[in-house]
Order: C-alpha cells, then sequence, then structure tokens
C-alpha cells in the first residue's frame, strides 16, 4: 500500500492547485518508510512523499518512476506551503518540539515570511490525553493549514486524530522542522542545498542522525533491495 500512496501522490505544486484540498500529508526517509508501511493505520494517510536522497533512488530504480524528493523544510516544500498560506489568507497551526524550540521557530518563520498567520502553536508535549485533546481542539478551530513536528509515528498519529475531529483541513508532518527552524531561519547552508547534501548537515550536527545513517540506513538498504529482488530482476530483462 505505501508504494502506491507514494506513487499516486502529485507533486506539492499540484496538490496545492486544489484550494480546497485536504487530508494528512506526511514524509518517509530510509528510517520511517517501514514504520509507516507497518503502520495499522496507514490506509487512513491521504499523500506520501519521499523525503531523502537514498530512498528516492533505490524507489525509482525499483518501481522505474521519476518521482522528485518533497521534504518539509526550506530545502524543499516548506517556503511553498506558507506562501500558499498567505495568498490564501489561511491560518496556520504548529504542533511540535519543546516549549521554547517552537517558540523561536514562529519568530524565525514570522520574520522570514511576513504576512503569514500563524494563529496557533504548542509544544509537541502533552501532560495528559484530555490536554491533548484540548491542543488538537483550538488548533482545529483556529487554523486552515495544520503542521505536526513529533517524529514518526507520534506525528501521524497527531494529525490523524485531528483529521478524524475535522475533515476540513490540510495537515503536514515536519519532522524535526521546528526544531532546525529554530537554529536558523534557514536551517541548511545554501551550498549543503546545492548538492543535495542536507543529510551530511544533520550528520555533524545530531547524534540521533548518526546513529540512523551508520546503523538503521545499512539495515534498510538490506532489507529494501531483498524485498524487490523480483521487481529489479524483472526491470533488468
Amino acid at each position: 500500500m505505501i508504494d502506491n500512496l507514494i506513487k499516486r501522490t502529485p507533486e506539492i505544486n499540484r496538490l496545492l492547485e486544489n484550494k480546497r484540498v485536504t487530508g494528512v500529508v506526511t514524509f518517509v526517509n530510509p528510517y520511517s518508510y517501514y514504520k509507516i508501511k507497518e503502520y495499522n493505520k496507514i490506509s487512513q494517510l491521504d499523500y506520501i512523499y519521499i523525503d531523502g536522497i537514498l530512498l528516492l533512488k533505490l524507489f525509482n530504480f525499483v518501481n522505474g518512476t521519476k518521482i522528485k524528493r518533497h521534504s518539509f523544510d526550506y530545502s524543499s516544500i516548506a517556503k511553498t506551503v506558507f506562501n500558499y498560506s498567505i495568498q490564501n489568507k489561511m491560518k496556520i497551526g504548529l504542533i511540535g518540539s519543546k516549549d521554547y524550540e517552537i517558540e523561536q521557530a514562529v519568530k524565525n518563520i514570522r520574520k522570514k515570511h511576513p504576512g503569514i498567520d500563524i494563529s496557533y502553536f504548542h509544544s509537541g508535549y502533552f501532560s495528559s490525553l484530555e490536554e491533548k485533546s484540548s491542543v488538537i481542539d483550538s488548533v482545529i478551530k483556529k487554523s486552515d493549514i495544520i503542521i505536526c513536528g513529533l517524529g514518526t509515528p507520534a506525528q501521524e498519529e497527531l494529525a490523524l486524530d485531528i483529521k478524524i475531529k475535522s475533515n476540513e483541513h490540510l495537515i503536514f508532518t515536519c519532522g524535526g522542522f521546528f526544531t532546525q527552524t529554530a537554529s536558523r531561519a534557514d536551517f541548511y547552508y545554501p551550498w549543503i542545498k546545492r548538492y543535495n547534501l542536507m543529510w551530511l548537515q544533520r550528520i555533524v550536527l545530531y547524534k540521533h542522525v548518526r546513529k540512523r545513517f551508520f546503523i538503521d540506513y545499512p539495515k534498510f538498504i538490506v532489507r529494501f533491495i531483498s524485498e524487490n529482488l523480483m521487481k529489479i530482476f524483472t526491470r533488468s530483462n
């Protein structure tokens, strides 16, 4: 199911051509691909993009597709989504990261996008189910576009909880975007984006990314290739 969802997800500009588009938009990389594939609510997700050059190249090779990379950050679609919200006078709600990180991220986003209407924001931590429910009710009431950054699968779970209560919102997951944007308004250096080396900058800065890159990613490569040997063999013949 995950591969079909990826294949039928339109590029972001095409998706946003529909001013009334709603649903949950999420992203997969070598770390999260199998987490989402085995997620028991995957059928409730509406759009899945590939974030990560490694997975992108493997996926396109195995499936004979020409899918492009999409990620919710300033190397990819974040600017597009924020500008879309400004042009269409839509309110933005943000949920994720720690209190001080989301507050600083909001400041940096507002500085980078004059005119943006961030009408609600909250950390990704909830003291109780009652608080989580209250946050969901508030972000639904105050926002048109909602962006959740809690890591996989917590962010997908939150996005679907929001969707269950309201099917009138466009909901994106964004991974570590708020944490990154709290440190720099445009987290990735220009030359990093130019050469698609976002993974390298994250490896240098974050210990958990180094673990994923050197331990989890090799496991992913072996599993992905072994599970798709028949497709690879068929394509080569």
